[in-house]
């Protein structure tokens, strides 16, 4: 499951990385088909590249 979020200041993001303050995961799955009682954890992180123009620069996305 993917949890989109909009961060305000591109910087901030990237100057503070793995340190960013992500939103936690919800208690519960949100869909109300689904009987999951477990609670979603976070699962480290995976790198993506962000291209801003000319500029090219790695990026920390939560799991």
């Amino acid at each position: 499951m993917q949890i989109i979020f909009h961060v305000d200041n591109i910087e901030e993001y990237l100057h503070k990385g793995k340190d960013y303050n992500f939103p936690d995961p919800p208690d519960r799955f949100p869909y109300p088909d689904c009987k999951c009682r477990v609670k979603l954890k976070k699962h480290g992180f995976y790198y993506r590249y962000y291209l801003d123009g000319s500029n090219c620069v790695k990026i920390a996305i939560r799991r």
